[in-house]
């Protein structure tokens, strides 16, 4: 995906409809660990909720923010 949006290789409808995906990622997942939200995901596991926080987020922040930035351009 750095690649693509390196040499802005997609058309620029593909990088707004990827910055959508990633925040139904975050919001799915954040309604998840809300004890108030009834939402759940039922293969959240306790490894993929390890593997989440230290790892995914940082990975899927990174790409959302260059992904704005590139189709903001």
């Amino acid at each position: 995906m750095d690649l693509v949006l390196e040499k802005r290789a997609a058309p620029k409808e593909n990088y707004k409809l990827l910055v959508w995906i990633i925040s139904c990622i975050f919001r799915s997942v954040f309604s998840h660990f809300d004890k108030s939200d009834s939402y759940t995901i039922a293969n959240f596991d306790a490894g993929m909720s390890q593997q989440w926080g230290s790892e995914y987020v940082e990975e899927l922040r990174a790409l959302l923010e260059k992904t704005i930035d590139v189709a903001i351009e």
